[in-house]
């Protein structure tokens, strides 16, 4: 008799386990996403907010200069959806700098527009160009510019996906600057509802006086209130990053970010 209530506890666990690990897959499938972007990494990936989805990102980022000084801003960046494959983007900084042995500095940042369009979506495999321009309108203008990065993503399984970018940056000015960027970034999906990041990015000058630099970085993203968010139309995540140049022609630099999105799900979901 009892050889046989021993038997029966253990069917029991191993039913319990199975069922748990079923709510496990099936939380992870629903819910885990494992792109990396930007923010809180420079690498962009493809994803756009879907139909009439919004995505409202508040960022606080540092940019630290061995030995000279410290740049930081507080970003806001407002995502809209077009449609399934179409976002557009607005977003503008108020800019914090302090070089050394110099008073600090504060001022209202450029305003930058951009249109991300996905034209490729099969088998794992996503492609986008996000042309996005800078107007001047800041407070120090610095000039008008445009961004024009080609991203490609791939996800491996279930829990793997590797983002590169490929782009070229302009001022518009008959003076402007001219530079490439460059990023390959990769997230890991976490059964708890976070990811993993990583990225190495490069943004180098064409000309001689315009020092180029690669930095290496890693990041965390976690969702928020999951339960008490359930049945409704939001989303909250919260994420980090802390980066360090690998190579740049003004000094050693360390970045740290943190910020938190707001997301409206997209009609449908």
């Amino acid at each position: 008799m009892r050889k046989k209530s021993i038997a029966v506890l253990m069917l029991a666990g191993c039913l319990s386990s199975n069922i748990y690990a079923a709510d496990l897959v099936e939380k992870s499938e629903e819910e885990i996403d494992s792109s990396p972007g930007s923010p809180p990494l420079d690498t962009d990936d493809p994803g756009t907010p879907g139909r009439q989805g919004l995505e409202i990102n508040f960022t606080n980022s540092c940019d630290k200069i061995k030995h000279a000084g410290r740049d930081c801003e507080f970003l806001i960046d407002a995502n809209y959806g077009f449609g399934d494959i179409v976002q557009f983007k607005v977003e503008r900084p108020y800019e914090f700098s302090k070089e050394r042995g110099e008073p600090s500095n504060s001022t209202l940042g450029p305003t930058e527009f951009g249109i991300k369009y996905r034209f490729f979506d099969r088998d794992g495999l996503q492609v986008a160009v996000y042309p996005q321009f800078t107007i001047n309108d800041a407070r120090e203008p610095e000039g008008n510019e445009v961004l024009v990065p080609l991203i490609v993503a791939k996800q491996f399984g279930e829990y793997t996906t590797v983002v590169v970018d490929l782009g070229f940056e302009k001022g518009l000015e008959s003076d402007g600057k001219r530079s490439f960027i460059g990023g390959a970034a990769i997230g890991r999906a976490l059964p708890w509802g976070g990811k993993l990041l990583g990225e190495v990015f490069t943004n180098g000058g064409v000309k001689e006086d315009e020092p180029a630099r690669t930095d290496v970085r890693i990041g965390y993203a976690q969702g928020l209130f999951p339960n008490l968010l359930r049945g409704t139309s939001w989303e909250i995540s919260a994420y980090g990053s802390l980066g360090q140049s690998v190579h740049s022609g003004d000094g050693e630099h360390f970045t740290a970010l943190l910020g938190f999105s707001v997301v409206k799900k997209p009609v449908g979901e």
